[in-house]
């Protein structure tokens, strides 16, 4: 094993022994642990609070606190990457590890180190103190009658619940303080505003990185506000989750990441910009993001002893990352499946849209006409009329679920538009992004259906209904089928045509039932049949653009 791959060896070892060390306390904590057992006076009206459910579950934190920040941060280095010159990447085993690669293994790691770091000490005071949440009163229903006179300001230790609850949710119950919500998204949205400050640039508009830091902001901001409105916690253990979370997201950003080099020795650092040298001066060999010069030799990108690897060898080890099927899976739980598939109608939108801006696409005016008629027809083919009657009442027009539905088409456009780039600089093979995309979903839904408890959930589902492995064994073999035709059109044709055919897919399925089962249309649907016909058939002829001459 040569020095290089010795080195990264010994990092990543020590690094996820480090992460183990912090993480597992967390872990026991969650399964084995036991708050203070604190009392409560009668006349507490803080602790009379109704329960209610949360507007951000659990699984909705750490889903958006772990996965936007660590695709943000994936997503940039990668077009960092692409639009540098100049890059250095360190060898494994013989293989160049791209640069992009091992940077965002570096960011995210020290990402986890402070989401860790900060969980870890939310939860020490959680067990520690055991504040009682603002609806203790009335998920417990203690055995103590409040209204006699004799006990109005007197202080109770000694009392059993009667709640016909689960010992899980009368735990939770006394971890009030401080906000484990409120810590988890200050730190996870401040950290990635501190990331895209440092590592984000766009000469387009000045204010389109402020613009995506303020909506991180308000949505740690929400988050926290939301615990309070939910009685799930008193002010003071809100205010104080975020501190903790700002606290440790500082700290870890300052001291722990290169994001902000600070002075050493007397010398200014010069912080990397865009490109990874100092205030845009080229090197020839420049030390990787997060080491300084004397840790060890550096090579460049496309060399491995001297040979010369082609972008496509590179590829390889790109991994294209979509957690936009999760957004769209949990916007269900607010939102209508009608809802959700016409709002996934327009799917081709953003991925034109990013492609321009983040792939570098240009298409004439004519092909986003086209695509509109497309995008128009299906919606209004699909498009139930609901009765009166059967029809949900609704507070607002645009919710939880509609935010989700729009979360995941964003993040269709900027998968399409890393296989845009992927497809014109590398010509990536179908197999390749496949593998990379379920190998880092494996990963990311792992992790999530453990830390949300979902994996001991299925477990006991198929111990209860066996015969439902079968089914899922058919589902998985049909999908991943499914995966190869969708993935051998982003290859050979790319995303935008791809998206266009695995939306109108749905409309020439109800169309198809037309003919084969007798159902009848509606007028509205024959006119939207006409408009898809029309957008796809123009889109076919005139939609190309006009070819350059040499």
């Amino acid at each position: 094993m040569d020095r290089d791959s010795k080195y990264l060896l010994k990092k990543i070892i020590i690094d996820v022994a480090v992460l183990l060390t912090i993480g597992i306390p967390i872990l026991l904590f969650f399964l084995f642990g036991k708050p203070y057992h604190r009392g409560f006076y009668c006349n507490d009206e803080s602790l009379m609070h109704p329960f209610k459910e949360s507007t951000v579950t659990n699984l909705m934190l750490y889903i958006i606190g772990l996965f936007l920040p660590i695709s943000v941060i994936i997503i940039t280095e990668f077009y960092i990457h692409r639009t540098a010159a100049g890059h250095v990447a360190h060898t494994f085993m013989g293989r160049a590890i791209p640069s992009w690669m091992w940077n965002s293994y570096k960011v995210i790691g020290v990402f986890g180190f402070g989401a860790a770091s900060s969980q870890l000490t939310t939860d020490i005071a959680k067990y520690t103190i055991g504040r009682l949440r603002p609806h203790f009163i009335d998920v417990c229903k203690p055995n103590i009658n409040c209204t006699l006179p004799e006990n109005q300001h007197r202080y109770f230790e000694d009392f059993e619940c009667t709640a016909n609850i689960g010992s899980r949710k009368l735990k939770e119950a006394r971890l009030s303080f401080p906000s484990g919500h409120s810590s988890f998204s200050a730190y996870t949205m401040l950290f990635l505003v501190c990331y895209l400050q440092s590592r984000m640039t766009f000469k387009g508009s000045k204010l389109l990185r402020h613009g995506i830091q303020y909506v991180c902001l308000m949505l740690s901001w929400s988050t926290a506000m939301s615990r309070i409105s939910n009685y799930k916690h008193h002010w003071s253990d809100v205010l104080s989750g975020l501190l903790i979370g700002s606290i440790v997201a500082i700290l870890t950003v300052v001291y722990v990441s290169d994001l902000f080099p600070r002075k050493i020795s007397g010398d200014e650092s010069e912080p990397l910009n865009r490109r990874g040298s100092p205030n845009g001066r080229k090197r020839e060999i420049q030390p990787t993001f997060y080491e300084s010069t004397q840790d060890h030799q550096t090579i460049p990108l496309h060399t491995v002893d001297g040979q010369h690897l082609s972008p496509k060898e590179n590829s390889r080890n790109s991994p294209n990352l979509e957690p936009r099927m999760v957004s769209s899976n949990m916007a269900l739980q607010w939102v209508s499946y009608p809802t959700q598939v016409i709002g996934k109608s327009g799917k081709p939108i953003p991925v034109m849209i990013l492609g321009v801006l983040l792939a570098r696409k240009s298409y004439p005016l004519k092909k986003y006409v086209f695509v509109f008629m497309v995008v128009l027809g299906i919606i209004m083919f699909i498009y139930k009329d609901s009765n009166k009657a059967t029809t949900q009442s609704s507070d607002s027009l645009f919710g939880l679920g509609e935010v989700l539905v729009f979360l995941s088409l964003t993040m269709d456009g900027l998968t399409g538009a890393i296989q845009d780039r992927m497809r014109a600089e590398h010509s990536s093979k179908s197999g390749h992004m496949m593998l990379h995309t379920n190998f880092w979903s494996v990963i990311y839904l792992g992790v999530a259906i453990v830390l949300t408890g979902e994996l001991k959930q299925f477990i006991g589902f198929v111990e209860r209904h066996p015969e439902a492995l079968w089914e899922l064994s058919f589902l998985s073999i049909s999908s991943a089928l499914g995966q190869m035709f969708i993935y051998i059109m982003v290859a050979d044709f790319g995303p935008l045509p791809c998206s266009i055919v695995t939306t109108s897919r749905k409309f020439f399925t109800v169309l198809g039932s037309v003919f084969l089962f007798g159902n009848k249309l509606l007028p509205r649907q024959w006119f939207a049949t006409i408009i898809v016909f029309s957008g796809l058939f123009l889109d076919a002829m005139y939609g190309k653009a006009p070819e350059k001459k040499k």
